[in-house]
């Protein structure tokens, strides 16, 4: 009786075992014992996709205050003349600043002939260079009298925009004067969205 209770303790013991060999692969084992196998030291390894950074194990958005890797920042950015308070907007992605869809450089020009040819110009935009100048040009055709060559420039660094120009001009205007103006602007971020 003893011996067929130790005969039968001995078979259950080796069943067990096979079951528990069978339930765990060999390799799991393997890379247990070395540490890399484990789902959570495998999550632990990967890279977080551009844009997030890992925290407690997590790949988590990185927080922006609408700069992405320049020294000035991206966004929605609002300015006003020096000469009479008309209010600028436009967008600054990049080494880029450009009027969006719904916005334009409106100035007052003065002519030769006494007349004031109020001119909303867009689209205007600018290359920054490295150092944070920037500067563009372009000619603006109204689609009725001349067409009005403008030009922009002025230093992009953090939030603020300083020694903005935008000149509209030469061109010869409706009552055949000569018109021609240069404004001076500053500008400063207001929102890490673009129109």
């Amino acid at each position: 009786m003893r011996k067929a209770r130790k005969s039968l303790f001995g078979v259950l013991a080796t069943l067990l075992l096979a079951a528990v060999a069978f339930a765990v692969p060999a390799g799991s084992a393997i890379a247990a014992s070395k540490g890399s196998g484990s789902p959570i030291a495998a999550e632990a390894k990967k890279k977080c996709k551009k844009g997030f950074v890992r925290k407690k194990k997590k790949c988590v958005r990185k927080k922006t205050t609408g700069t992405t890797g320049t020294p000035w920042a991206e966004g929605r950015w609002a300015g006003h003349y020096a000469e009479n308070g008309v209010e600028l907007l436009f967008n600054v992605v990049g080494s880029r600043l450009y009027t969006g869809g719904f916005d334009s450089f409106f100035v007052y020009v003065p002519c030769t002939d006494g007349f004031i040819d109020p001119v909303s110009i867009a689209p205007v935009q600018a290359s920054i260079a490295s150092n944070g100048d920037f500067s563009g040009s372009g000619v603006y055709s109204p689609g009725f009298g001349n067409p009005v060559p403008w030009q922009l420039s002025g230093h992009i660094s953090g939030r603020s925009i300083t020694g903005g120009t935008f000149t509209a001009g030469p061109y010869i205007g409706f009552y055949g004067g000569s018109c021609d103006v240069t404004t001076h602007f500053t500008a400063q971020w207001i929102a890490a969205y673009t129109f």
